[in-house]
C-alpha cells in the first residue's frame, strides 16, 4: 500500500475483519494537539473549614481511597459528627472505618445511630448498607442471634442482597443449620452468580448435606469460571473423596497444591473462610497440609490459626501445642493484617498473656490500623515477657517518638534495639537519625558510624549520612571521594540524596567543575529520582516546618 506524502497518521483508519465480514477492531490515532494542562491538585483544608457535612464526608471518603500520607479521614468524619450526630452516611463511613480497625463495639454505636435516623420514618431503608454493616460487627464480637436479625433487614436492599445472604448463610452454617445455610447461599448466588466465596459455601453445604456429587459437578462448574478459585478447587477434592473417586480426589488435590504454592497466606485465607462458617474440620484440614502437627516449621501464624481453630473446636491440648509452636516459629516476614488475624491473636493473648510473639503481632496488628496507643502497650507486654528481642524495642522505639513525643523512652529502646542486634544495618541508621533529630553533634555521629564502617557501606541512605557529617566537619574532599567511590540506586524517598552532599562540598570549597562531574556521575546512575529531559539536577532540600518525626525512607510502621 503506498501512501500520499501529505497523508497523516491521523488521516488513516486500520479495521480488521472476520471472514464473515464483520468488524472486529477499528483504530484510528488521534490528531495532535495541544492539551490543557490540568489543574494543580490543592490540599484539603481543615476539617473545621468545610462548611456542609456532604464535604467532610467527601473528604473523607478520598482520604481512605487515596491513603493520604497525612491527612486522616476520621479527623473530617469525627467533625461532621460533632456537627450533627445522627448523620447517616458519615456514622456509616466511621463505622466502617473503625470495623476495619478491628473496634467492632465502636463501630456497631455508629451504624446503630445510623440504622436510628434511616428508620425515622420508614423501617424498611432505601439502602441497606447500615443494617449490613451492623450486622457483621455483630457477628464479629460473637452476637449471632442479632446479627441474624439486621443481616436479614439489609437485604430489603437489592444492593446489599449478596453480602447479606452469604453472611446469613455462614452463620446458620455455623449453627450447622446446612440445609437453611444452603437456602441462604443460593440467595445470594442469585443476586451475583460470580461470588467465589458463596459458591465455595455452597459446593462445601452440598458435600456437608451427603450431596457429594452434586457438590463435585458445582465445583467444577465454578473452576470453569475461575481455575484459581482455591475454596472450590479444595471442595471438589474433598467431595470426590465421599464420593468414593480416590484417583479423581488425589488428582486435584496435587493440582490445588501446584496452584497454592505452599505460600502459607493462601492458606490461610482459605482456612478462614472455613472458619467464618464455622466449618473448623475442613479449615484444619487446610492449614495441616503445611503444618501436619506442632512440630512442623511453618510460618508462625500458620501456627496461631491451628491454635484457634482447635480452641473453637474444643481441643485446648493440641491448641496450646500449636500455639507454643508459634511463638518458636522465626518471626521474620511475620505481618498479620486481616481480621481474621485479630480474632487469632487476641484469642493467643487471652490464653497466655505473657507469649511475647502474639503480643508483638498483636502490636504490630494495631499499629498498621492506626491504633497506635494500643499497639504500645501490646508491645511493652511483648517486651515484659522477652527484653531481648530487638525488634520490639525498635517499635517501640518509633512508636515512643513520632506518636507519644517521647524522646527519652525512644532512644532507651532503639539503643537497646542496636544492642541486641549489632550486625543490623537499618537499626543503626534509625539510631543516627534519632541523634539526628535530638541534636548531637556532627562529631559525635560520626565517630559512631565510622566505628562501623563496614555495616554503613551496607545502605546507600546510611553512607548518604556519613558524607553528609564529613560535609558537615568541613571535611569536603573526602566527601566528594566518598560519592565518587559509591554507585548508588534508586529507592523510594531518596529522590536526589546523593545531590546533596556533592553540591554542598562543591560549594563550600569552590570545586564547581568537581561538583557538577559528582551529579552526572560518569558511570553510574543517578542516585534517586531518573532525570528528565530539561529537568535541573538542582534541588532545594526540603520538608514540613516544626516536624519532629524520625523519618524512616523505607521503613513501614
Amino acid at each position: 500500500m503506498t501512501l500520499d506524502e501529505a497523508d497523516r497518521p491521523h488521516d488513516l483508519t486500520v479495521t480488521v475483519l472476520n471472514a464473515d465480514g464483520r468488524i472486529l477492531v477499528t483504530y484510528r490515532p488521534a490528531e495532535p494537539s495541544i492539551e490543557d494542562v490540568p489543574e494543580a491538585a490543592k490540599p484539603l483544608p481543615e476539617p473545621q473549614e468545610l462548611r456542609t457535612n456532604e464535604q467532610l464526608y467527601l473528604a473523607g471518603l478520598h482520604l481512605e481511597q487515596y491513603r493520604h500520607a497525612t491527612f486522616e479521614p476520621e479527623s473530617y468524619y469525627l467533625e461532621g459528627l460533632k456537627r450533627d450526630p445522627s448523620d447517616i452516611r458519615i456514622n456509616v463511613a466511621y463505622g466502617t472505618l473503625q470495623l476495619r480497625r478491628g473496634l467492632f463495639a465502636e463501630a456497631e454505636g455508629h451504624f446503630r445511630a445510623a440504622v436510628k435516623s434511616l428508620t425515622w420514618r420508614n423501617p424498611n431503608p432505601y439502602d441497606g448498607e447500615a443494617l449490613y454493616q451492623l450486622g457483621f460487627a455483630l457477628k464479629m464480637q460473637g452476637k449471632a442471634k442479632e446479627a441474624f436479625a439486621a443481616l436479614y433487614k439489609s437485604t430489603w436492599s437489592a444492593a446489599w442482597q449478596d453480602a447479606g445472604y452469604f453472611t446469613l448463610a455462614q452463620i446458620a452454617a455455623s449453627k450447622g443449620v446446612y440445609g437453611e445455610a444452603l437456602a441462604l447461599v443460593e440467595r445470594s448466588i442469585v443476586r451475583n452468580a460470580r461470588n467465589f466465596k458463596a459458591r465455595h459455601l455452597k459446593a462445601a453445604l452440598l458435600r456437608r448435606l451427603g450431596r457429594a456429587g452434586e457438590a463435585a459437578d458445582y465445583a467444577a462448574e465454578t473452576l470453569a469460571l475461575d481455575v484459581a478459585d482455591f475454596g472450590s478447587a479444595n471442595e471438589r477434592i474433598l467431595a470426590l473423596a465421599e464420593a468414593g473417586d480416590a484417583a479423581g480426589s488425589a488428582a486435584s488435590r496435587e493440582e490445588l497444591l501446584r496452584l497454592m504454592r505452599g505460600d502459607a497466606h493462601n492458606y490461610l485465607n482459605l482456612a478462614s473462610d472455613y472458619a467464618y462458617a464455622g466449618l473448623l474440620e475442613e479449615a484444619i484440614d487446610v492449614l495441616r497440609r503445611i503444618a501436619a502437627d506442632a512440630g512442623t516449621t511453618a510460618y508462625p501464624m500458620v501456627h496461631y490459626t491451628l491454635g484457634y481453630l482447635y480452641e473453637t473446636a474444643g481441643d485446648g491440648a493440641l491448641a496450646l501445642k500449636h500455639r507454643e509452636a508459634g511463638r518458636a516459629s522465626s518471626p521474620d516476614y511475620c505481618f498479620p493484617n486481616s481480621l481474621f488475624d485479630l480474632l487469632v491473636l487476641e484469642s493467643a493473648v487471652r490464653a497466655d498473656a505473657a507469649d511475647d510473639k502474639a503480643n508483638y503481632y498483636l502490636g504490630n496488628w494495631l499499629y498498621d490500623k492506626k491504633r497506635h496507643l494500643d499497639a504500645v502497650a501490646a508491645w511493652e507486654a511483648s517486651r515484659a515477657s522477652n527484653g531481648d528481642f530487638p525488634t520490639v524495642h525498635r517499635n517501640l522505639a518509633l512508636a515512643y517518638f513520632n506518636k507519644l513525643g517521647d524522646a527519652e523512652r525512644a532512644l532507651a529502646s532503639l539503643e537497646r534495639a542496636y544492642a541486641l542486634r549489632e550486625e543490623d544495618a537499618r537499626v543503626l541508621y534509625e539510631l543516627d537519625q534519632l541523634y539526628k533529630k535530638l541534636g548531637y553533634a556532627p562529631e559525635r555521629r560520626f565517630e559512631s558510624l565510622a566505628a562501623r564502617k563496614t555495616l554503613v557501606d551496607k545502605r546507600d541512605d546510611l553512607y548518604l549520612e556519613y558524607v553528609t557529617l564529613l560535609n558537615a566537619m568541613g571535611r569536603h574532599d573526602e566527601a566528594l571521594a566518598a560519592l565518587e567511590a559509591r554507585r548508588f540506586h534508586p529507592w523510594e524517598g531518596g529522590e536526589g540524596e546523593g545531590d546533596r552532599p556533592a553540591c554542598a562540598g562543591a560549594r563550600r570549597i569552590g570545586e564547581a567543575r568537581a561538583g557538577r562531574e559528582a551529579l552526572r556521575s560518569r558511570d553510574r546512575p543517578p542516585a534517586g529520582r531518573p532525570r528528565l529531559p530539561g529537568q535541573s539536577g538542582r534541588r532545594q532540600a526540603g520538608g514540613r516546618a516544626g516536624e519532629q518525626r524520625l523519618l524512616l525512607p523505607g521503613t513501614r510502621l
